[in-house]
């Protein structure tokens, strides 16, 4: 077995696909340029850690069940001059998550609240954070059931013991009034 058969069997033992798809352009590089070995090895690594980035962001973003891919940059603050552009640079710090604050769009269809909402559960999956988009529609029937099994399980926090867990992200809620907020704009 060779270098490189040997080289790419203990790749794939360490599941490192990422540098194992990319080893021989890796080599190649390493070869014309002779980096200092430092240099080799934190290319080779970078090349892994991104991928798995990149894998980790599509998933979230995925899983928060958002309806479409926005970001803040995207928005046309000229289009809606209501919306105070100064508060939505505050909530993209997403300072709220971290104090456990509640934020809801209100407003008329038409003005942004969704797209908002979308970027707000981008920004926060790039930072790392849980996101999970639903509509008042749906959060209803949902909020039902939660309290429903929160209480069969002999709990009283209305959230099924699996949901309780995941506290720590973000929910969206749209098209509707939802009252205790810490924060409301529009």
């Amino acid at each position: 077995m060779s270098t490189l058969e040997r080289l790419r069997t203990t790749l794939a033992t360490l599941n490192l696909a990422a540098i194992d798809a990319r080893l021989e352009a890796l080599l190649e590089s390493a070869s014309k340029k002779e980096p200092a070995y430092a240099d080799f090895l934190l290319e080779t690594m970078s090349t892994e850690a991104d991928a798995r980035r990149q894998r980790y962001l599509k998933t979230r973003l995925q899983l928060a069940h958002l309806p479409y891919v926005k970001t803040f940059d995207q928005f046309d603050f000229a289009f809606q001059p209501s919306i105070d552009e100064r508060q939505v640079r505050e909530l993209r710090t997403l300072r709220f998550v971290h104090e456990a604050s509640n934020v809801i769009l209100l407003g008329p269809p038409g003005v942004g609240k969704t797209h908002l909402a979308v970027a707000l559960a981008e920004t926060a999956i790039q930072s790392g954070q849980a996101a999970y988009f639903m509509t008042a529609h749906d959060l209803v029937p949902q909020s039902r059931l939660d309290s429903t099994a929160g209480t069969a399980a002999g709990g009283s926090s209305g959230c099924r013991p699996e949901q309780s867990r995941q506290a720590d992200g973000l929910s969206f809620f749209r098209h509707g009034q939802i009252y205790q907020s810490d924060v409301v704009f529009f």
